[in-house]
């Protein structure tokens, strides 16, 4: 086999290697597919690329449970994005086929955007046996400010992004009547 200098593709070796460390990251989703899980738990499963070209596939958020039950930290997570994207409503279209020739459903308006996004890595068993690791969103983010939605809606420093990611996440506790009671409204959007 004979070889040309390709100056394209040398500039973009190393480009799309996949995003394997805990941080914060700039950038773009490059895809955003409806998902549902064994369990029949439904939500979205995002493709994000940084500037500088490393990717993180494969990033879940599930939002409801089989029954319609709300799962709020993936819920939560969706409408921060939507909140920081200016997208007051979106909704599933098609965006393909799987490989059986079923309709595949997505968000594509979410794509293209600039946004940036806050991973941690969680470690899991793969199918042989051996240690894995997956990326998932701890935070989206604003692409220019590295606010999240609540800190850009009411004006805060930007601190979660800077803040160290935990080693293990601690357990949720009960919200009380005061964490609750400034919960914004669609009229209060800037946008």
């Amino acid at each position: 086999m004979k070889w040309k200098l390709d100056l394209n593709a040398a500039m973009s070796a190393g480009q799309g290697e996949p995003i394997m460390e805990d941080g914060v990251y700039v950038g773009k989703l490059i895809g955003c597919v409806a998902k549902k899980a064994k369990t029949g738990s439904k939500g979205y499963e995002f493709d994000f690329e940084a500037n500088d070209g490393r990717r993180a596939r494969f990033l879940s958020l599930y939002t409801h449970k089989a029954d319609g039950t709300i799962i709020s930290v993936g819920f939560n997570k969706l409408h921060a994005l939507l909140y920081l994207l200016k997208l007051r409503e979106t909704e599933d279209v098609q965006v393909g086929e799987d490989h059986n020739g079923q309709p595949v459903y997505g968000l594509p308006q979410v794509c293209g955007k600039p946004i940036g996004v806050k991973l941690m890595g969680k470690e899991y068993e793969t199918r042989d046996g051996n240690p894995g690791l997956q990326m998932e969103i701890a935070h989206w983010l604003d692409a220019e400010t590295l606010k999240t939605s609540t800190e850009k809606h009411k004006n805060l420093e930007a601190k979660t992004a800077a803040r160290p990611i935990p080693e293990s996440k601690p357990k949720p506790t009960a919200a009380t009547p005061s964490s609750v009671s400034n919960v914004p409204t669609v009229d209060d959007l800037p946008f």
